[in-house]
């Protein structure tokens, strides 16, 4: 059975068209059924990388339009980096850049992108544990950020020109693994403490349990200033490895904040008013402060790790098909639809 390609353009032509419909997690073709391509979440303007690059669904292939990723790779050069990763990056994009010219040395791309990510890390890493949340207002958090971004790029570059020099062998490449990871660890270890502060300790008879201080948090804030929508709680706790739902935030509060209980009623002719309340004292933190706006920028990033391991798993699961060309919409063998 012959394989059709499309891309985001294609798709949104044949919905237009009526040839597919969208039924809100699923794109379908409206004659037989088939799935065309799984939408596994909504896009985030401010996230250039895509939750998902490469889609095999029946006899449909979906891939993405890597133009406008790599337009936007490009003009992230332009992004105020530190001075010591500067010139590195500027290598691996010029690199990039005449691999798409000329179609060659694909293999040296891969290359310098592992050599250049430990310096990425390196330096990422250090700069958040040397990073004090009580003097976020006071830094100036742009390099830091724009070189957060940066290595978003060359972790996104290094997993496409990886896959495209080895192929097959690209489901037994392992650093990937490990930088996505490390690189993930490091960035929620600081949005986590920015949004409450944490620390474990160790009872004397071994026991070891998670604090986390609500005072002064921004967990505090959505839920008593009225300045912030609580409805964007949820959001936040999605990226916050310490609680599995915003349910678990309410529950700190009535374990640990709670003040007063209600009497059980002693007889049916009288019971006892009762107060009950939350109580919690904390300075305030401003909506448009730099500590909210950098857990907004890390919380893009933290998105963006997301994407970048789902479409590495994508292009694992390619092993077998060495013929997709992820720059290219034609490939041998396969046919486009009518």
């Amino acid at each position: 059975m012959n394989k059709h390609i499309f891309s985001d353009s294609d798709i949104n032509k044949g919905i237009e068209d009526g040839v597919f419909v969208n039924s809100g997690m699923l794109i379908r073709n409206t004659k037989n059924g088939q799935i065309v391509k799984i939408i596994n979440k909504e896009e985030l303007k401010e996230v250039h990388i895509p939750s998902t690059l490469v889609q095999i669904n029946n006899n449909y292939i979906y891939q993405a339009d890597l133009r406008p990723i790599v337009e936007s790779i490009s003009n992230n050069r332009q992004n105020d980096i530190y001075d010591e990763l500067e010139e590195n990056y500027s290598i691996v994009i010029d690199s990039f850049d005449a691999f798409k010219t000329y179609g060659r040395e694909i293999e040296r791309v891969s290359g310098l992108c592992l050599k250049v990510s430990n310096k990425f890390d390196l330096k990422i890493r250090n700069e958040i544990k040397g990073l004090c949340i009580n003097d976020i207002e006071s830094k100036n958090l742009s390099k830091f950020n724009s070189s957060l971004s940066a290595y978003v790029d060359i972790l996104f570059i290094y997993i496409v020109s990886t896959y495209m020099s080895y192929r097959d062998k690209f489901s037994e490449d392992t650093v990937i693994i490990g930088k996505l990871v490390s690189f993930e660890n490091n960035v929620r270890s600081l949005y986590e403490q920015l949004l409450a502060e944490s620390w474990v300790s160790k009872s004397r008879d071994g026991q070891v349990s998670k604090n986390i201080r609500m005072e002064n948090s921004i967990y505090s804030m959505y839920l008593f200033d009225d300045s912030y929508n609580i409805r964007n709680l949820e959001r936040l706790v999605r990226h916050d490895s310490r609680f599995d739902s915003m349910l678990d935030v309410f529950n700190i509060y009535k374990i640990s904040h709670k003040t007063g209980r209600f009497m059980h009623e002693m007889s049916n002719f009288h019971q006892d008013s009762n107060e009950v309340a939350i109580t919690q004292s904390g300075f305030r933190i401003d909506q448009n402060s730099k500590r909210n706006s950098l857990i907004e920028s890390l919380y893009l990033i933290l998105e963006a790790i997301e994407h970048l391991k789902n479409i590495r798993d994508e292009l694992v699961g390619l092993k077998g098909m060495s013929d997709i060309d992820l720059f290219n919409k034609t490939i041998p063998n396969v046919s486009s639809p009518k």
